[in-house]
């Protein structure tokens, strides 16, 4: 049984590990990258900073969003645009509303193994979505569109090479990654890349 187990998860979908330079190709942009941290973990806040610095590096302007979520303190010294989005904010009926195809299935792998009820599926997937555009449409309005513009925000809304990066490649023609800060030990969800340690 054990190495049934084994097996099956030995054949699940494996996360790649990516750099820099294999999110952001050298060069001084424009470029946007967005991040998937876990809320409260420093570890995660430091290897997104890394990652800023890096680009700083690079001569050109570096713009840092990053999504406000209840009870967390940001952490940031220079953070140039919150991202203020109401979690339990609900899409208007009148509102346009892009939904990546089968995200229930990134969204539930990365909920863990509580089953949602089918009646409930849809509702839920609207209402993340909806998240991911007003995030991403707020890091567009805070960001010139010169150098890098490096979105970071709950894993949740990263999961899959879904939710706000792909809400972003909607909305414009610039160069659009994602990357996860770390695995967090979690189940890899297909499409999922994790920023390796160390950055190079």
């Amino acid at each position: 049984m054990i190495l049934l187990l084994s097996a099956a998860h030995a054949a699940g979908p494996r996360c790649e590990r990516v750099g820099v330079d294999g999110l952001v190709p050298e060069g001084t942009g424009p470029a946007i990258v967005v991040l998937g941290n876990r809320p409260r973990v420093e570890a995660d806040q430091r290897r997104a900073g890394k990652l800023v610095r890096t680009l700083d590096r690079r001569g050109a302007p570096v713009v840092l969003a990053v999504q406000v979520l209840p009870d967390v303190d940001p952490g940031w010294a220079s953070v140039d645009v919150l991202l203020e989005v109401p979690l339990g904010e609900r899409k208007p009926p009148e509102a346009t509303l892009a939904v990546p195809p089968v995200y229930i299935h990134a969204l539930a792998d990365a909920l863990g193994d509580g089953p949602m009820p089918p009646e409930l599926e849809s509702r839920f997937v609207e209402q993340v979505a909806w998240i991911d555009q007003q995030l991403a449409a707020k890091a567009l309005e805070g960001w010139t569109g010169e150098g890098f513009l490096v979105v970071l925000v709950d894993r949740l809304h990263v999961q899959g090479g879904l939710g706000v990066a792909w809400q972003l490649e909607r909305m414009t023609e610039t160069p659009v990654s994602a990357a996860l800060l770390a695995d967090a030990g979690t189940h890899c969800v297909e499409s999922d890349r994790i920023l390796k340690k160390p950055l190079f």
